[in-house]
């Protein structure tokens, strides 16, 4: 849980309500302990996964960042879009969007996930639902997220 709320989403991913309570900041407490744990220090780089719904991403990984230049941003999207050209003819081909570079919809990670707290730099990388929920398309974009991420030499 990357934040200490509930939320009810609606059909195209969007937040119908987002409400505080003590179950969800338990498990959020419970979340950050483990993640301080397996980390043994403070993150220099902390990467979240998450799909969404939304119509109008459905074509497209957008990726909100965290103390990441223009720079940096820039390499992330080089480096994703030639790990992309090399996924298979039958792969979906996905545009990426990342801030501060582009528009996106959360354009600030840190204001989205308490795990920022805890980094000095992250993203929360965002994939179309219909994409992630196809397993050869989920791994194929697993390994071209994971090329792109070790490309744009963030840590």
């Amino acid at each position: 849980m990357n934040r200490p709320t509930e939320l009810i989403i609606g059909q195209d991913s969007q937040v119908v309500r987002e409400w505080q309570n003590d179950r969800a900041l338990a498990a959020n407490a419970r979340h950050n302990a483990l993640v301080k744990e397996a980390a043994q220090g403070r993150l220099k780089v902390f990467y979240e996964i998450h799909s969404n719904h939304r119509p109008l991403l459905a074509d497209s990984v957008e990726v909100s960042t965290f103390g990441l230049s223009r720079s940096d941003a820039k390499r992330l999207k080089a480096a994703f879009e030639a790990a992309r050209d090399r996924l298979a003819p039958d792969v979906p081909r996905l545009a990426i969007h990342v801030s501060p570079l582009d528009k996106v919809t959360c354009p600030s990670y840190g204001a989205a996930s308490s795990i920022s707290k805890l980094s000095e730099r992250g993203c929360a990388i965002e994939g179309p639902g219909h994409v992630l929920a196809n397993r050869a398309w989920r791994l194929a974009y697993a390994a071209c997220l994971a090329d792109s991420i070790e490309a744009a030499q963030w840590a």
